[in-house]
């Protein structure tokens, strides 16, 4: 921890600095097996009114357990969104 230079600060790092949490140890980046990210994504007035089919290109970043290297990953997926969803809704996709 460093209050010098334009090194950007954990938050989670500066939390675990003070209540503990990991013995050290540095949580992974990145989403963890069944963790959520998060999208947002325009519908037309029509495309929200009668649902729709949208394909999304998620990228996203993780790391290697073995190499400690950050890797970015990408995936297609295709969402069918409800008829009548409504501005600031959340969808909940499961094992996409």
């Amino acid at each position: 921890f460093s209050s010098t230079g334009s090194s950007e600060i954990d938050p989670e790092e500066l939390f675990d600095m003070f209540f503990g949490g990991g013995g050290g140890r540095r949580r992974s980046r990145g989403p963890r097996r069944g963790a959520d990210l998060q999208m947002h994504v325009k519908l037309t007035f029509q495309e929200a009114v009668f649902g729709a089919s949208k394909d999304l290109h998620l990228r996203y970043e993780t790391v290697n357990r073995k190499t400690g290297k950050v890797q970015v990953k990408e995936r297609d997926v295709t969402v069918d969104t409800p008829p009548g969803i409504d501005n600031g809704m959340s969808l909940r996709l499961a094992e996409k």
